[in-house]
């Protein structure tokens, strides 16, 4: 089984994000949001990225976008972040601690990686956030609901 997750405060993507389907070889448990990916030269699929490493590891090709919590280790279809402009602050790679190095490759094939100050809640809403609920079930049905500041609480619902 495959299971993704996504953030909406303070994820990876600030904007313009752009993804394309490819296949990723990833391990049981989980991958995070932000793993820098390479090509492996001998499968020719997407792995994690790993500074120095052998076979097309060591070379930036794209982010992962999603959080990805995986059963069983092995090859899954998946959208990854190849453009756009992301949180620095973010990325994730599992050998060494991300530098410059790093940044210039990824802003070299269109991932522009910034230091973002991030708010505590979306600034869209009135006073305190309070919940936010997604049901997939049948149907779709995400709902959120704010407080006024006045001990009033609005709750607002959209079929998705």
């Amino acid at each position: 089984m495959l299971n993704i997750t996504n953030a909406k405060i303070a994820g990876l993507v600030v904007y313009s994000p752009v993804y394309h389907e490819e296949t990723v070889t990833l391990d049981q448990g989980i991958t995070l949001r932000g793993t820098i990916l390479a090509r492996s030269t001998t499968t020719k699929n997407l792995v994690p990225y790993v500074k120095n490493g052998t076979d097309g590891s060591g070379v930036i090709n794209s982010v992962m976008g999603f959080t990805v919590t995986t059963d069983v280790a092995g090859d899954y279809k998946l959208d990854v972040l190849i453009g756009g402009v992301i949180r620095r602050g973010k990325l994730i790679s599992g050998s060494v601690d991300i530098g410059l190095d790093e940044i210039d490759r990824l802003r070299s094939i269109g991932i522009v990686a910034k230091i973002v100050l991030q708010m505590s809640r979306e600034d869209n809403q009135i006073g305190d956030f309070e919940s936010y609920n997604v049901s997939d079930g049948s149907g779709g049905f995400l709902s959120y609901g704010v407080s006024d500041g006045s001990g009033g609480f609005e709750s607002y619902g959209v079929k998705i």
